[in-house]
């Protein structure tokens, strides 16, 4: 028992688990995609020795940026109307439940994850790297 909200009342677990919903499938998702792609950079920036200075700056700017930053840069670029409109910047949950199996449900749901898992994966790919 992890208590009672002070702002609503609830349960506090069951706030929890309805945060976790959605936290707990992006960040596992993005430390795999991380991981994967750090490890597939790893092997690039080692065959291609000329672009690795060049690479390892470019990595370690991207790593000063604050995530928010980051994230705020890709919303403008790839889901403003103005600029590109690829992904969608919100309506990931209406409230309903959805129906289908859980695969269908992940299709249903990949525009939406995109940008976010894609700032993670920026944010932590300099740092699995260069280790």
């Amino acid at each position: 028992d992890l208590g009672t909200s002070f702002r609503d009342g609830a349960p506090v677990a069951r706030q929890l688990g309805a945060s976790l919903r959605y936290t707990l499938p992006l960040t596992l998702l993005a430390l795999t995609a991380g991981v994967l792609v750090a490890g597939a950079g790893a092997l690039l920036i080692n065959y291609y020795r000329a672009v690795r200075p060049v690479l390892l700056a470019v990595l370690h700017m991207v790593q000063a940026l604050p995530l928010f930053l980051l994230a705020l840069g890709l919303l403008l670029l790839l889901a403003n109307p103005d600029a590109l409109a690829w992904f969608p910047t919100f309506g990931l949950d209406t409230g309903e439940p959805a129906a289908g199996p859980w695969w269908q449900r992940g299709l249903q749901q990949a525009p939406y994850l995109v940008l976010p898992v894609f700032s993670l994966v920026l944010a932590c790919f300099p740092a699995i790297l260069i280790q």
